[in-house]
């Protein structure tokens, strides 16, 4: 019995791992047929590149949509443009007036007059609140100019670059530049200037004590 019982503690733990084995081999076997997570994500990470790159382009073009619609308005709502159409009103009222006079002289005089005079109450009426439209769609325009515009996001605790009067965005530009500039919301501070460099083997200046690096990841 005891023989028997060993024998077949022998054969069942063969058996678990055979069924172990079996079981490592054929996940072994699957994960070899999927995709691996770098293939997964290629595709979506060139969509959004695409999407990247165009959307600075749409941006501009709203931009100069708008600015286009805001010049039009402003066009639209300046003193001369108002007054002619005024003058022209005023023609178009006159000569109302003229071919109603006929028919004032003969009957419906007063029902005449009285609707002359909700006409005449209806154009002053437009007459003032049109350039009060006008200004409020001319501010909102503006609003929208306003916040298109870089800005609006310097006033967020960014701040622009500009090397040699050019916007650099990189660290090899900046250390190309002869003289930096950083533009914040409430102006502009000049770093100063360095003589240029004169090869791979030239290096920067450095800084003044206490005075701290532009350049990240470098000792002053």
């Amino acid at each position: 019995l005891t023989a028997r019982t060993e024998e077949q503690g022998a054969r069942l733990t063969r058996g678990l791992s055979q069924a172990v084995s079996r079981r490592r081999q054929r996940l072994e076997d699957l994960s070899r047929a999927l995709p691996r997570p770098v293939t997964l994500l290629e595709a979506p990470r060139q969509r959004l590149d695409r999407a990247g790159e165009r959307l600075a382009q749409a941006l501009g073009a709203v931009a100069q949509g708008k600015r286009l619609r805001l010049a039009r308005a402003a066009a639209a709502i300046r003193a001369e443009a108002m007054a002619q159409q005024l003058r022209a009103a005023r023609l178009r009222l006159q000569d109302r007036a003229g071919r109603l006079r006929p028919a004032l002289l003969t009957t419906g005089v007063a029902r005449q007059r009285e609707r002359l005079g909700d006409t005449m109450r209806r154009f002053i009426a437009a007459a003032r609140s049109g350039p009060a439209r006008e200004r409020q769609r001319l501010d909102g325009l503006d609003r929208i100019r306003l916040g298109l515009g870089y800005t609006e996001t310097l006033k967020r605790g960014y701040a622009v670059v500009r090397g040699d009067g050019k916007v650099v965005s990189a660290v090899a530009p900046a250390r190309a530049a002869v003289a930096l500039e950083i533009e914040f919301a409430d102006g502009r501070l000049p770093v100063g200037a360095r003589p240029p460099a004169k090869g791979p083997a030239s290096r920067r200046p450095k800084a003044a004590p206490g005075q701290g690096s532009l350049f990240p990841g470098e000792d002053p």
